[in-house]
């Protein structure tokens, strides 16, 4: 490997860790992108493991400092809203093997781009106080969270970036919870969707 990628790799990987730290995602959203370029030869499926790898130690460091924050979640919330995406996630782990890098690169592409139009026309609402969660805003969030895992799952993104506009958006979400939820999920769905990709032979 060049030098000149190693460099590139380090820089991108700090710029990750920033993003990540800032908005509450993986950062999965940038390392699919960029190692896509840097490694044009590997497989779609290797480029989205090694991002997950990244983005599942990324979310581990978040949520240690999130603890020291001692920022509360509710834990049923984020449980069932795991589950939910991990479901998603394995679904769209099997359905990667039969897109071409192509389609998966448009998945990829539309999601974040119509989660960006989303939460900006969704800032211009006044948002009203909720203190808590309610079991329809619950059933809200499971349903955003495998619509989510599914994307991630598909594109080895990790999930943050399409889960924190989705978690976001609901009903009793405090601002400082979001990333939090995020990280867990992240990390969960990380978890079965690299075992995944781990219990498959690629030709590299």
């Amino acid at each position: 490997m060049a030098l000149s990628t190693i460099f590139i790799l380090l820089i991108c990987g700090i710029c990750t860790n920033v993003v990540s730290a800032i908005f509450g995602i993986g950062g999965g959203v940038l390392m699919v992108p960029i190692l896509r370029t840097l490694f044009p030869e590997l497989p779609i499926q290797v480029i989205s493991a090694t991002s997950l790898t990244i983005v599942m130690c990324t979310a581990l460091i978040n949520l240690l400092f999130f603890h020291k924050q001692k920022i509360k979640i509710d834990y049923i919330n984020m449980i069932l809203w795991s589950i939910a995406m991990v479901i998603g996630v394995q679904i769209g782990f099997e359905l990667s093997f039969y897109f071409s890098t192509v389609v998966i690169s448009l998945i990829f592409t539309v999601s974040l781009s119509a989660l960006a139009i989303k939460t900006f026309l969704n800032r211009s609402r006044t948002q009203i106080e909720v203190p808590n969660i309610s079991p329809m805003e619950r059933a809200k969030g499971s349903i955003s969270c495998c619509g989510g895992g599914l994307v991630a799952g598909i594109t080895g993104i990790g999930g943050g970036s399409i889960l924190a506009p989705l978690v976001g958006q609901l009903k009793g979400v405090k601002t400082q919870q979001i990333a939090v939820y995020t990280n867990y999920m992240m990390i969960i769905g990380g978890i079965g969707n690299l075992y995944g990709y781990l219990t498959r032979v690629f030709s590299l």
